[in-house]
């Protein structure tokens, strides 16, 4: 059998152990690069004493939360930068990962992982000066018509289709539809998310947004054939899902029901449990419309229709 520390000593992620009075049991190779603290200075003490980031108090209750409730956490370089120094003092970023090792129904120890994100991260601010710069000149210049393309069609921040990109797409599947196929279209919007961005701030309004698309993302159909459902972000907290080729509006509901379930389950974002919920009108073509523009405002009236009844659910156009 093989050794598992010579293993995990291999990996290019930093790897700390700890049990629940602090103290480290575990400090891998590659945390040593990252700190310049050899594994003989590091086990036996608190991860406090080696990593001045851990007396904050942030996250002495991250730390403290994950031994009492067994819930794993994920730290943003976004937003906390770096837990462990460079030790030649240069600009460093890192993503955290804390997880539980549970024996005998408690909490014994945690697993700290850290992972070494810098170079992505100047890299993107480094590009981000350089769009900056072209974008003072005359003349914004574009790679490739390809990218061009790519960008005009997307939402830069979820990654999914953008209004236009919708339209160019539904006008398609509208055109080629065969006269007994039906689809419906979901109109989702976020219940009360200006007090999400007025409590926690935009930057975790945006990352809430990338998760919340995440989860619409799993109850669509991505294969390469007709049957392909699409996800589109058409505005600050407002989604559209097309629900290719449905059989029946019991399928339909399925759906939806799906979706608001998932969607209720709470949002972690570092150091936040955010409680969300969301309106979700549906429209079915060609009962309720036989255009893009039609079936999305019939679905946008059905949404507003469960948001003044409270939100947090779904309701068909009638």
């Amino acid at each position: 059998m093989f050794n598992v520390k010579n293993v995990i000593d291999k990996i290019n992620t930093g790897v700390a152990i700890i049990d629940r009075t602090k103290k480290v049991l575990f400090w891998n190779l590659e945390l040593r690069r990252m700190s310049g603290i050899s594994k003989e200075d590091a086990l036996g003490k608190k991860i406090d004493e080696i990593c001045p980031k851990f007396r904050e108090k942030i996250y002495c209750d991250i730390i403290e939360n994950l031994f009492s409730t067994g819930q794993s956490r994920f730290c943003s370089s976004q937003l906390h930068k770096a837990f462990i120094s460079d030790p030649d003092g240069g600009e460093v970023y890192q993503n955290m990962k804390a997880d539980p090792v549970v024996e005998n129904g408690k909490v014994r120890f945690a697993v700290l992982q850290f992972f070494d994100v810098t170079n992505s991260i100047l890299s993107r601010n480094n590009l981000r000066k350089i769009i900056a710069e072209l974008r003072s000149g005359l003349e914004k210049i574009r790679e490739s018509k390809e990218a061009a393309q790519k960008e005009a069609q997307c939402d830069m921040l979820t990654g999914l289709l953008n209004r236009h990109g919708l339209e160019n797409e539904m006008a398609n599947i509208v055109k080629n539809a065969k006269p007994d196929e039906s689809f419906a279209v979901f109109f989702i919007d976020i219940d009360k998310f200006k007090n999400i961005n007025d409590t926690y701030g935009h930057l975790v309004g945006d990352v809430l947004l990338q998760q919340f698309a995440g989860r619409l993302l799993n109850y669509t159909r991505q294969s390469k054939g007709r049957n392909k459902d699409l996800l589109a972000r058409i505005g600050g907290d407002e989604f559209i899902i097309v629900m290719a080729e449905i059989k029946r509006d019991g399928s339909v509901s399925a759906v939806a029901d799906k979706i608001i379930t998932a969607i209720s389950k709470p949002f972690n974002i570092d150091k936040y449990r955010i409680d969300v919920s969301a309106s979700l009108g549906i429209a079915v073509f060609p009962e309720h419309g036989k255009d893009l523009k039609t079936l999305v405002d019939r679905a946008d009236k059905a949404m507003y229709c469960v948001k003044k009844a409270g939100g947090g659910d779904y309701k068909f156009h009638k």
